[in-house]
């Protein structure tokens, strides 16, 4: 289902939330949740749809009532694997789905043979730093200019 549709901040039946493995049809869902904090430009349909296709496995989504409220993608690069984040719809944040997503998938990926995570996250993203710090990440590496229009990237390392 749409996510720009979802006004409530909770589930309208009391079901629990569902992690699943990501597919084609839910690109669009996942480009709209990262709509007003992911304005990067690899954060688009084509790149999602060819990392599914390159890493079906790693790609997961969080779904609400049928709703998709949070997805992760994560890129193959054995034994390292490099995370796109946690993206949760902005009427679902802190309220720990974000870091139910992490951990779970975090499990999943361990399972899969994955004992590094690293993630770029763009040093404005105050909200996005706070958060990687909070889960665990250490930050390894500042890298200027990174981001379109010139911002750093700060490289985090998590160990699974």
């Amino acid at each position: 289902m749409a996510t720009s549709a979802i006004t409530s901040t909770k589930s309208s039946t009391g079901a629990k939330p569902v992690i699943r493995q990501s597919k084609p049809s839910d690109v669009k869902h996942v480009v709209a949740l990262g709509k007003d904090t992911l304005k990067e430009r690899w954060f688009s349909p084509m790149v999602l749809h060819s990392v599914l296709k390159w890493n079906p496995k790693t790609c997961w989504v969080l779904e609400l009532d049928g709703w998709i409220i949070g997805a992760r993608f994560v890129f193959d690069d054995k034994p390292r694997a490099w995370g796109w984040g946690v993206v949760i719809h902005p009427n679902f944040r802190r309220q720990g789905y974000g870091r139910m997503l992490f951990e779970e998938t975090n499990k999943k990926l361990k399972k899969l043979g994955y004992r590094i995570l690293l993630s770029e996250q763009n040093v404005k993203n105050r909200a996005s730093v706070e958060w990687h710090e909070k889960v665990g990440f250490r930050k390894i590496a500042e890298i200027p200019k990174f981001h379109d229009g010139g911002e750093t990237a700060a490289l985090y390392c998590y160990q699974l």
